[in-house]
Parts: C-alpha cells; sequence; structure tokens
C-alpha cells in the first residue's frame, strides 16, 4: 500500500522496473492471497504509469522457515501475475533458500535480512537480468 502510494514520485520514464515486495506484509500477518491481490493492483498501475518499461517481478525471498510455506504460494501467485503482465519472474529462491524454506544461514544474521553474502548470492541473480536491460538502452 504504501508503495502504491508513492508511484507518481517511484516512476519517472524508467529504463525497467525491478519489484521486489511482499515479505513484510506476510510479518505483518496478511495472507498470501491478500498480498497477492495488492501485488496484482500495484503492478497493473505500474503497467499502466511505464507500458513500454521492462518489468521484473522478484519472488519474495526466503526468511525463516516458519514462513516457507506462506511465501511459497505468494510466489506461485507472483509467478501468475507476472506472466498476465507480460513481465519477468525472478525466481530467487533456488539461490537464496536451504533444503528447510529458510534464508540459508550464511546469507543472513537474522533469517530475515541478507548479509553481504546474501546480497552478493542476490546480486548473482539479478546480474543477468540487469545486463540485458542496459543492452537495450
Amino acid at each position: 500500500d504504501d508503495l502504491r502510494a508513492r508511484l507518481d514520485t517511484a516512476i519517472d520514464a524508467p529504463a525497467a522496473i525491478f519489484l521486489l515486495i511482499g515479505t513484510n506484509d506476510l510479518g505483518l500477518g496478511e495472507t498470501p492471497g491478500r498480498v497477492a491481490e495488492k501485488l496484482r493492483r500495484l503492478v497493473e498501475e505500474i503497467r499502466e504509469r511505464a507500458p513500454h518499461a521492462p518489468l521484473h517481478l522478484q519472488s519474495v525471498m526466503p526468511r525463516k522457515a516458519k514462513f516457507a510455506e506462506r511465501i511459497r504460494e505468494l510466489n506461485a501467485a507472483a509467478w501468475q501475475i507476472a506472466a498476465e503482465a507480460d513481465a519477468a519472474y525472478i525466481d530467487l529462491w533456488p539461490a537464496l533458500a536451504d533444503s528447510n524454506g529458510a534464508l540459508r544461514p550464511e546469507f543472513t544474521r537474522d533469517g530475515l535480512h541478507l548479509s553481504g553474502e546474501g546480497y552478493a548470492a542476490w546480486i548473482d541473480v539479478l546480474r543477468p537480468h540487469v545486463a540485458a536491460v542496459a543492452v537495450d538502452h
């Protein structure tokens, strides 16, 4: 909701848009379905404001294992939203999750926020997508 309220100042002729959103809503107790509906509306508004900008929708990153099932459910919905919006879906889960669906311990100190190693792993996933946008512009 906060991001939607700032779209007028956040989008100004972008070359591309990379969106990663939803983990805070889940942490506050929102259901994956409710977060997905908000995400759908946000993507629709972004498409209205920047219809030609490549849109890259990133999956919600893993966090503590107790969130794994809800994050997987939200990410499945996000994948569908990306497909409907002709957006690229970037799945961060394989690079960041352990076998229990938690953020890998080497990538975090608190089970939520990335460490330097976690940011490096995230950047490795994003790099080809950013490079492709840079070539086009």
